[in-house]
C-alpha cells in the first residue's frame, strides 16, 4: 500500500513544512480519492508519541483529533457509557457544530482535504468518509508492558478527580484504582467479552481476523512498534518524503513493579492471546524490512 501522490516536503518561508502532494501543484489532475493520514491510536501504546511524531514533521497540515470511539471497551457501568457519550457529544460539537456521530463524519469528509491527518482511539475502518482514502499508521506496544501502562495511568487519572466526580467515573478506571494488579487482572476477565485483545480490535477494526499482522501488512501505510521507534521513524520517513523524528519518551518496562504469579501469567494470556500472537508476528515483518 502507498500513499499516491505524496511527492514532497516542502518548506514555506518560515521554515514550517505541509504535508505536499501531486495535486497541489496542479489541481487540475488532483487525484480521486483525496489522500489523507489517519493515526489509529491504540490507547497506552505511544499513541501520544505517534501524533506529535507526524504532526511535528507538517506543522501546518490539518490535524482532526477525534474523540474515543471504540464503544466496546466501555465496560458495563452504565454510568461509564454515558460519561463516554457525553465527551464524544462535546468534541462532535466543538468540531463540527453537532453532536451525532453520522453527521460529524459527513461534515468532516466535506472538510477534508489532500494531506489532512485524522487521528483518534477509534477502530480501523471507524471513518466512513466517502471520496476519501484513509492512509492508516499505528503503533503497537507489548502487550503486557501496555496492560500495566493502562493500570497505572488509569490509578493516577481516577485519583486526581474531583471526589464528585467518582460517582460517574466507572469501568476500568475505577477498577484500578481500588484493586491490586491481580485483582484488575480478575476483573477484566470477569469481563472479558469487553475488554479482551484490545489491540486487535483496534488495529483490524473489531472484525474477526485469522492473521491480525498480515491484516496490517496488507491493509496499513506504515505500522511499528514503540519498542523499535527509531526503525518505524525511518520506515515512515521513506513513505512520507519527509524526515519524521522519533520523539523519544521514557518506554521503559514497568514489569518490575509488579509481581505477577503464574495465576497472574495465565489470566494475561488468556485475555491477550491475539495481541501477543500479532505484536510477535509484527515484530517478524518489522525485522524482515517488511512493515
Amino acid at each position: 500500500m502507498s500513499l499516491t501522490g505524496v511527492a514532497s516536503h516542502e518548506r514555506g518561508s518560515q521554515g514550517s513544512g505541509r504535508l505536499m502532494l501531486l495535486a497541489d501543484c496542479d489541481q487540475a489532475s488532483r487525484p480521486t480519492p483525496r489522500e489523507v493520514v489517519v493515526l489509529v491510536r491504540v490507547p497506552k501504546s505511544g499513541s501520544t508519541t505517534l501524533v506529535s511524531m507526524v504532526t511535528a514533521a507538517f506543522p501546518d497540515a490539518r490535524i482532526y483529533r477525534m474523540p474515543h470511539l471504540l464503544r466496546s471497551d466501555e465496560g458495563p457501568s452504565p454510568l461509564e457509557k454515558l460519561r463516554r457519550a457525553r465527551a464524544r457529544m462535546r468534541r462532535f460539537w466543538k468540531l463540527f457544530g453537532t453532536v451525532r456521530e453520522n453527521t460529524a463524519w459527513r461534515r468532516l469528509s466535506a472538510r477534508l482535504r489532500d494531506g489532512d491527518i485524522i487521528s483518534g482511539h477509534f477502530a480501523y475502518g471507524t471513518p466512513a468518509l466517502p471520496g476519501v482514502n484513509p492512509n492508516c499508521v499505528t503503533l503497537l506496544r507489548h502487550p503486557l508492558d501496555r496492560l500495566i501502562s493502562e493500570y497505572n495511568y488509569a490509578r493516577v487519572g481516577f485519583e486526581q478527580r474531583w471526589r464528585v466526580q467518582h460517582l460517574y467515573h466507572r469501568g476500568r478506571l475505577a477498577a484500578a484504582a481500588r484493586l491490586t494488579f491481580a485483582d484488575y487482572l480478575a476483573f477484566l476477565e470477569d469481563n472479558r467479552p469487553l475488554f479482551e485483545n484490545i489491540a486487535t480490535r483496534y488495529v483490524t477494526g473489531e472484525r474477526a481476523c485469522a492473521d491480525p499482522a498480515g491484516f496490517l501488512q496488507a491493509n496499513y501505510f506504515h505500522f511499528g512498534t514503540l519498542e523499535r521507534l527509531d526503525r518505524f521513524a525511518e520506515g515512515l520517513s521513506a513513505k512520507l518524503g519527509v524526515a519524521v523524528q522519533p520523539r523519544h519518551k521514557r518506554i521503559t518496562s514497568e514489569r518490575a513493579d509488579i509481581a505477577m504469579t503464574a495465576r497472574d501469567q495465565a489470566r494475561f494470556e488468556r485475555l491477550y492471546s491475539e495481541d501477543l500472537n500479532m505484536y510477535h508476528e509484527a515484530l517478524a515483518l518489522i525485522d524482515r524490512g517488511a512493515a
